[in-house]
């Protein structure tokens, strides 16, 4: 963070690592600005003493009704996000990765972290926005996410549908028995506990093949589905986000691999 100290900062994309990066950049930088090419809500990372993600995941309600209370509940504790300069999101509360941040509204109410429009082009240090500011920083942070690649392993073998593995659960490939992803997924609340279920799911069907269950069959034709994940939402994600998937929908499937293997 030393690198930073005393220079004006520009953080590209406001995700939750642009975002976390831009709350701590406040304590030694001389500014620091925040690039947001869209608007998202803001949840605290702890509501009622608990993180907010597993909140989310305990409540369940009908997807529209759980939309309308929880966007109503965050205006009414702090406010639309256009009343901290930010962009009103054009979608529906968690048909995108909220920003999971109890600091950031904090920081922007105290002018520690200024707004600006979407990056449009720089030179050098100077930097065009698209509402034709232009603002000259000494160093620029893209926090503009990542794309997700294998170079270790041909496509072929991932069942791959433009740039991302089209597998049952994230981590099966029905064609391919002896190849399992880990960890290729997001969502808000599944953590490492949907994680670590991944795993043990992964070690119960191999334990299955093993003994030559009839469970590792029944396994392998609930393989070839295509579930809706989607929990009934209607997700924003483009590209390798497909991978992202609904809480409750993925763990309720994923239990239900445990227990149709679970005694062999």
């Amino acid at each position: 963070m030393e690198f930073y100290r005393d220079k004006k900062v520009l953080i590209v994309g406001a995700g939750n690592s642009g975002c976390d990066l831009a709350c701590e950049l406040v304590r030694v930088a001389k500014t620091v600005g925040l690039s947001m090419r869209s608007g998202n809500y803001i949840i605290p990372k702890y509501l009622l003493g608990k993180p907010a993600d597993s909140l989310n995941f305990a409540i369940k309600l009908p997807v529209r009704l759980k939309q309308y209370i929880h966007s109503s509940f965050l205006n009414a504790i702090s406010g639309q996000m256009q009343q901290f300069g930010l962009p009103k999101p054009l979608h529906n509360i968690y048909e995108k990765h909220p920003i999971i941040n109890s600091e950031l509204k904090y920081q922007i109410g105290h002018g520690h972290i200024k707004i600006q429009d979407q990056l449009i082009k720089y030179d050098g240090n100077s930097v065009l926005f698209s509402n034709e500011v232009r603002v000259k920083y000494d160093a620029i942070i893209l926090a503009t996410g990542f794309n997700l690649c294998f170079p270790f392993i041909d496509k072929k073998h991932l069942n791959m549908n433009e740039d991302c593995p089209e597998l049952f659960l994230n981590i099966f490939n029905k064609d391919r028995k002896n190849l399992f992803v880990m960890g290729m997924i997001s969502s808000l609340g599944l953590g490492w506990d949907g994680r670590y279920k991944q795993a043990l799911l992964v070690g119960r069907y191999l334990r299955a093949r093993i003994n030559a269950s009839k469970s590792a069959k029944s396994f392998e034709d609930l393989m070839k589905q295509i579930p809706d994940l989607s929990g009934g939402y209607n997700y924003k994600f483009k590209g390798n986000s497909r991978y992202y998937v609904n809480n409750i929908s993925y763990m309720r499937l994923l239990e239900k691999g445990l227990k149709m293997l679970a005694y062999d």
